[in-house]
């Protein structure tokens, strides 16, 4: 029976969970990544691990969620800013997600769009995620094709 963390302790040991796997997906990938490896950077005992989570691919569908989640509110902030038109906001939002991933020497590159090319992927909450990417990514392309560059 898996755990959603009724307690603090419980809650906190899944969101370390999420955070550490969500940093190893976009390091290392979603296949290169194992349990082991989550469990042990988190510093969280592998059975917790199993007890929040009944299985490395449910685990990936609530990593894409918490992921999603955070680029949906960052672009939310862009979205609602009424002071600047639809596409001006727009092209904030893409220009602060180059400017963050330039920082990072384009190291990470897209988690959404790496998990994307793992086969065996077929739970449908991880699809739901990618979807969301996907249309980002559309919806840069035709802006670069409309204003230029990004």
């Amino acid at each position: 029976m898996v755990n959603k963390a009724a307690n603090k302790r419980g809650q906190g040991s899944r969101r370390k969970l999420l955070e550490t796997g969500l940093a190893q997906f976009h390091a290392n990938g979603y296949a290169a990544t194992g349990v082991d490896l989550i469990s042990k950077a988190a510093k969280v005992p592998k059975g917790s691990f199993y007890n929040h989570f009944g299985s490395k691919e449910a685990f990936g569908a609530e990593v894409v969620d918490t992921y999603s989640e955070r680029h949906m509110a960052k672009l939310r902030q862009f979205l609602h800013d009424e002071r600047v038109s639809p596409l001006t906001r727009l092209q904030s939002y893409f220009d602060e997600r180059i400017a963050t991933f330039e920082k990072l020497g384009c190291r990470r590159g897209c988690m959404m769009g790496n998990l994307s090319l793992v086969k065996f992927l077929s739970t449908p909450g991880l699809w739901t995620g990618l979807l969301v990417a996907a249309i980002f990514l559309a919806a840069a392309t035709r802006l670069r094709r409309y204003r230029g560059p990004i």
